[in-house]
Formats: structure tokens, C-alpha cells, sequence
């Protein structure tokens, strides 16, 4: 199958009212079209991919054929990963590139970054998993650990506050520039070595958010 004729017609891999309704899930074929553009840029060569979640964003990946994609699932979501592989086998793509850890990430992630130890083996992160808070900062503080410098970090969702706070937190940090803007996601590119966010002496978001609430009567107050 060819990319755009996956594009053409998305499969319905996923049901959140036990199996009456099904959809495409939040990526549209628009952003999956650039997202694919984007992991076929030869000049930005992308062989390795980590995800939080799963779905179609899973499928781009695949048809874009990089040589490992990781996806990050709860334990109760391996119905999903059966649908996903079914319609990859079908399409001819490479499964055998892609392996699901059945885990929450904030316990996931962690194991991965002892495992790569110094390493920081993937060209490309997508957070799309748990969007709440703290778990969308857990998953920003380990995958960035897990990202190359000169790789790429999708932030999706970012019409909820907690990604959007996520995403302010990295348009002001120097290591990283907006590369994309899809509008529900954002595509920043790590341009420097950066393994640590540090304290929030180091993080001009945070200083600069400090600074603003110092000029009112009680910097404190919520």
C-alpha cells in the first residue's frame, strides 16, 4: 500500500465507549501527511522513533520506514497494538521494526533511559500519551534524555494546558527551536546537546513567569 492511499481512507483504530463508536484518533491526515514529509527529509535522516501512545501516528512511522519504532502503552491497551499491527501486516509495512512496551511511561521511560545508558538513541519523540499533569512533564523530562540533538520532540495536544505549558517551557529554552506548528501538535528540534532541564534558575520560561509574579503585592498568591 502507498502512503496515500492509507491517507485517503484512515483506518478506525480507536473506540473510548467499549466498541459502539470508533474513530481515526486526534491526528488527521494532514498532519500525518507532514509529520511523514518531515521523517522522510533526507537532510534530517530519522532511524529511530519513540512514541507515548499509539495509532495512526504509529502507522507514519512505519510507512515511513525507519529502522526502529517504540511505542508506550498501558497494559490494557494491547487491542489497540493487535489492530495496529493487523492493518500494518496487511499493508505490507515493517512490523518486525516495531516493538510496544505495555507499561505506563512515567515507569517505562525511565527503565528505557537505564537501559541506553549515556546513549540518547532515538531521532524522534512523540508525546501523546497521558496529557495530564505531572505525567506529560515526566514523559518531557525522560524522552528528551532518549533524543538525539539535532532530532525532533512532537508535542501533541497542546490546546489542553498541560501540553501548553510543556510546549511555552521549551519554545524559551535555547536547546530547542519550533520546527513545526500543526496546529493541535507542535514539532520542536533539539539543536544542542541537553540532558538535564536543570533547576528553575536555569529554565528562562520559569524565570521569566518568577519575574512577572514578583511584580505583584503577593508573588505567592494562586
Amino acid at each position: 500500500m502507498q502512503f496515500d492511499e492509507y491517507l485517503d481512507q484512515l483506518p478506525l483504530l480507536h473506540t473510548w465507549d467499549g466498541g459502539r463508536t470508533w474513530n481515526t484518533g486526534g491526528f488527521h491526515k494532514w498532519h500525518l501527511r507532514q509529520m511523514h514529509d518531515l521523517l522522510n527529509d533526507p537532510a534530517l535522516p530519522v532511524r529511530s522513533v519513540l512514541e507515548t501512545g499509539a495509532g495512526n501516528s504509529t502507522l507514519t512511522f512505519l510507512f515511513a520506514r525507519p529502522n526502529r519504532v517504540v511505542s508506550v502503552l498501558p497494559a490494557g491497551a494491547t487491542d489497540l497494538a493487535d489492530r495496529i499491527r493487523d492493518y500494518a501486516v496487511a499493508a505490507g509495512l515493517p512490523v518486525e521494526r516495531w516493538t510496544c512496551e505495555f507499561e505506563q511511561s512515567e515507569f517505562a521511560l525511565p527503565r528505557l533511559c537505564r537501559e541506553a545508558g549515556d546513549l540518547a538513541p532515538f531521532d524522534y519523540v512523540l508525546i501523546d500519551g497521558s496529557l495530564g499533569m505531572p505525567s506529560v512533564f515526566i514523559d518531557l523530562y525522560y524522552t528528551n534524555r532518549l533524543l538525539r540533538p539535532g532530532g525532533f520532540l512532537v508535542l501533541d495536544d497542546v490546546n489542553l494546558h498541560s501540553a501548553k505549558e510543556a510546549a511555552r517551557l521549551l519554545r524559551e529554552q535555547p536547546q530547542f527551536v519550533l520546527k513545526l506548528d500543526l496546529g493541535k501538535a507542535l514539532v520542536f528540534q533539539k539543536i544542542a546537546e541537553f540532558r538535564e532541564f536543570g533547576d528553575w534558575n536555569s529554565q528562562p520560561y520559569v524565570l521569566r513567569r518568577t519575574a512577572e509574579y514578583a511584580t505583584q503585592p503577593r508573588p505567592e498568591a494562586l
